[in-house]
């Protein structure tokens, strides 16, 4: 039976041509790879489960940890808007007469609406300056909590006319 191909002579597998170099050799039986026991393995081991489940469980607490600090961060920034928002508001009033610039201490704040859900309070001190005429007032907006607590604490200062002088040269007039 003949199937076009020449064999090598002295070789047991077929060649195309019968040259010398052209055929493989036969694999000697050093050469055989052994069975790996660990090749025909379907399932992880108890160790790769319980070493997945540890970094699964920290890269939780750590995501936790970054939202929880990311809420934190979220709440000082209302707060602090809201207390920025109020300090201008009051500090308005006193530019404009509608407050006197008397110096109070912690009297609660008048608010339409309250986003923060807490109470608020304002202090106002004066002071005189170097020029003739101008009163510095500070106002100081925070949250009626304990000192212990870190409140959120808005102060500004504005410089504006005294309304005592300013009545006195009118009435001199």
């Amino acid at each position: 039976m003949t199937t076009g191909r020449k064999q090598g002579v002295g070789s047991l597998f077929p060649c195309r041509r019968p040259t010398p170099y052209s055929c493989a050799l036969p694999p000697s039986p050093t050469w055989k790879k052994t069975p790996d026991p660990f090749a025909s393995r379907t399932a992880f081991s108890l160790l790769e489960v319980i070493l997945a489940l540890a970094i699964l469980a920290g890269a939780v607490a750590v995501l936790g940890e970054v939202a929880r600090h990311g809420l934190d961060t979220a709440r000082i920034a209302r707060d602090l808007t809201y207390a920025q928002m109020l300090c201008e508001s009051k500090m308005g009033e006193i530019a404009s007469g509608i407050t006197p610039p008397d110096a109070v201490d912690r009297t609660p704040m008048e608010t339409v609406s309250n986003a923060t859900q807490l109470s608020w309070v304002y202090s106002v001190e004066t002071e005189s300056t170097e020029i003739e005429g101008l009163l510095a007032v500070r106002v100081t907006v925070e949250p009626d909590l304990p000192d212990e607590r870190h409140p959120i604490r808005c102060v500004m200062v504005r410089w504006i006319q005294d309304p005592d002088v300013t009545l006195t040269s009118t009435s001199t007039q």
